[in-house]
């Protein structure tokens, strides 16, 4: 969700891995981003868990141009 309107929806059952979590930003965050947002800038927010910082999410992420907002662990 962001100021722009609420976005896909997905909801998860139990733990999710890396390779589970890529499909996420692939398949709803990224399209939701072009959906609200078009060609406009914007940062991921996402709530640090484990298979959020795994080396293959991080280089996805960067793969995909996703500007991610800082956090602290």
């Amino acid at each position: 969700m962001g100021s722009h309107g609420v976005g896909r929806l997905h909801i998860v059952s139990g733990t999710v891995k890396a390779m589970d979590y890529i499909e996420i930003p692939q398949n709803k965050l990224l399209p939701t981003a072009r959906n609200l947002l078009g060609n406009q800038s914007w940062i991921f927010q996402d709530d640090n868990a484990p298979c959020h910082r795994e080396k293959v999410v991080q280089k996805w992420l960067e793969n995909h141009t996703v500007n991610r907002m800082n956090r602290p662990g």
